[in-house]
């Protein structure tokens, strides 16, 4: 389907800075054909190394929001979206939902609105105040994406939404950037060093110290293992698994990057991939391990269950519990022959089902069919 004329899209986010909301939205800009003319407004921040990573020209603006309401940004937003006039507003998450209305009272005739997860605070997504602010606002979209089939049976059991409004479409991963490592995996040497790594923000909501537990269970119970840890990311919990590891009398079998660009290269070094995390929406560093060739144990959360394949291409475990995630990489460091047949067919599920270029398509396609129906009105 060919537009007549440039397609301008108005991605407004809370903060773009390092993340998997923002990695997405990267994906997205990066890869949408070139009729496209994209802006981004973050309420908060812009790191203007992590925008480097847009490979597109993109018009970047920061309100600078404080503390407080984000009704207080109104006008800013309002004057922007009026001087932009945008075929089309994308909002993403509850951060930036209250953005659906300023935008109607904006001019702005057609509103996108994307649920991609929920906050570590509101994990189940029951608090009272933010149900309240999605049943308000969300009739202000007219469409929301959902990137979970649990997020959508989110929204239509609890928010009210009815299914014909939403469009449910999982993340895609670039599987030309994220490929296995060229260095063969020995199956059969148990004492191969085997590295455990997972990568992503050291929130609250990713529970890394629940891996180091578990990585001070197993290296106990593997002595005879060259067993060593990767933790790819920074933030809160930095210190904490530190201390943790430090006070255990591992941390020499640690490497704790920070924030790190090229992720791909770190996934290179990792041989089974742990996500611990306490609430997810789709997981891009699920996908972007599994385009790796990695087996992966995750928590049962958001849409972890949809990705992993459990027991085919990983494990999915109970989340908060450091003894069910070292039982099941426990069987993969007895079984090496486990750990290599799951990452195959990870590799084989992510190039299948959540290949990039499916997902532009459907983004492209969804963008499109809205707008010639709002033409034609």
């Amino acid at each position: 389907m060919n537009a007549e004329r440039p397609i301008t899209v108005t991605h407004i986010i809370y903060k773009f800075a390092v993340g998997g909301l923002e990695n997405g939205l990267v994906n997205l800009i990066n890869h949408l054909p070139d009729h496209y003319r994209h802006r981004i407004i973050s309420l908060t921040d812009i790191d203007e190394e992590f925008a480097g990573r847009l490979t597109r020209s993109v018009e970047l603006h920061s309100l600078e929001k404080g503390p407080g309401s984000t009704w207080k940004i109104f006008p800013a937003l309002s004057r922007l979206l009026r001087n932009q006039q945008p075929d089309i507003v994308h909002t993403r998450n509850l951060a930036t939902i209250e953005c659906l209305p300023m935008a109607a009272l904006a001019g702005v005739s057609l509103r996108v609105h994307g649920e991609h997860g929920r906050d570590y605070e509101d994990r189940d997504g029951l608090n009272g105040k933010n149900l309240l602010t999605r049943k308000l606002t969300l009739p202000f979209a007219h469409r929301i994406i959902s990137l979970s089939r649990a997020q959508q049976d989110y929204l239509v059991d609890y928010v009210g939404v009815k299914p014909d409004r939403i469009t449910q479409i999982y993340n895609g991963v670039d599987t030309t950037k994220f490929t296995p490592g060229t260095e063969p995996r020995d199956a059969s040497g148990a004492e191969r060093t085997i590295t455990l790594g997972t990568v992503g923000r050291m929130d609250l909501v990713k529970d890394q110290p629940a891996l180091c537990r578990a990585f001070i269970a197993l290296a106990g119970q593997f002595q005879e293992q060259d067993l060593r840890l990767l933790l790819v990311g920074d933030g809160q919990n930095y210190a904490l698994c530190q201390q943790l590891l430090s006070d255990a009398g591992v941390l020499d079998r640690v490497t704790l990057t920070g924030s790190r660009p090229d992720v791909e290269y770190w996934l290179r070094q990792i041989d089974i991939f742990v996500l611990p995390s306490l609430a997810e929406g789709i997981s891009n560093t699920i996908l972007e391990a599994m385009a790796s060739g990695l087996p992966v144990v995750a928590t049962d959360v958001g849409g972890n269950a949809e990705l992993v394949a459990d027991t085919e291409t990983g494990f999915i475990v109970p989340p908060s519990d450091p003894s069910a995630l070292a039982a099941a990489i426990g069987r993969y460091l007895n079984e090496p022959g486990l750990r290599q047949a799951h990452g195959r067919a990870a590799l084989d599920r992510v190039r299948q089902l959540f290949a990039l270029g499916r997902m532009v398509e459907t983004y492209d396609n969804l963008y499109q069919s809205l707008l010639i129906k709002r033409r034609a009105a």
